[in-house]
């Protein structure tokens, strides 16, 4: 939804990446959250993991992280949904990721 990939964001000010995500499933998302599963964190870092919203199958849900760039370059930041134990959700999908290309300007 916010920051599309190859969007510019500023190098030291934060912004916040916001996916709608639906639950196309036939069970409900309890405790379930987006975790960091690799790419470029030290560039654009922010919390390793963040929660998504409850969701019934069917429903649209907004799922934001905020990311404060402390370099400049292409930051590709790849997330995966687990549970509050940290278990991969859906270990066989490729997860979502955000990518921006940070600048001083």
């Amino acid at each position: 939804m916010t920051f599309p990939d190859g969007a510019k964001a500023r190098y030291g000010r934060t912004f916040t990446k916001i996916w709608r995500l639906k639950n196309t499933g036939s069970v409900p998302w309890r405790s379930r959250y987006l975790q960091i599963a690799g790419g470029t964190t030290v560039l654009c870092p922010s919390p390793p993991r963040v929660p998504v919203p409850d969701a019934e199958p069917g429903q649209l849900v907004e799922v934001s992280v905020p990311v404060t760039p402390t370099g400049t370059g292409v930051c590709h930041v790849l997330w995966k949904m687990v549970d509050e134990r940290g278990a991969l959700v859906f270990p066989d999908r490729t997860g979502i990721f955000y990518q921006v290309t940070v600048t001083v300007e």
